[in-house]
């Protein structure tokens, strides 16, 4: 990803309850799921909705650990452990910017994949 993008965002982990922002970019690290079509954890994360342009609200962050953390997105709620939320970079959005309005700052949007095949 380029630099210039990044600028500004930080890991999924880094935030608390009530943050809310848009997806940036979900940093593939190869680590496999173990099922049989190699699928890794950034395939899977794309596939549950966090994909560039995604808004998020942080529900909650669990135990002293912050494991795992529960989030918001497309109008689903998942509990991500920290080492998913790790590979998922984020922008805020300001206090006084709807997530809405964040989402236009971050990187456009991939195009949607086609599952006709």
């Amino acid at each position: 990803m380029d630099s210039d993008v990044r600028a500004g965002t930080l890991p999924l982990t880094a935030l608390k309850n009530g943050d809310a922002g848009v997806v940036v970019d979900v940093v593939d690290d190869g680590q496999s799921l173990g099922d049989a079509n190699a699928s890794t954890i950034a395939r899977r994360l794309g596939e549950l909705g966090f994909v560039p342009g995604a808004q998020f609200e942080v529900v909650a962050v669990m135990w002293l650990g912050g494991d795992p953390i529960a989030v918001r997105v497309g109008g689903s709620t998942f509990a991500l452990r920290r080492q998913e939320a790790s590979q998922i970079q984020v922008r805020l959005a300001p206090d006084d910017e709807s997530v809405a309005t964040a989402r236009l700052h971050a990187a456009p949007a991939a195009a949607p994949h086609d599952r006709s095949r």
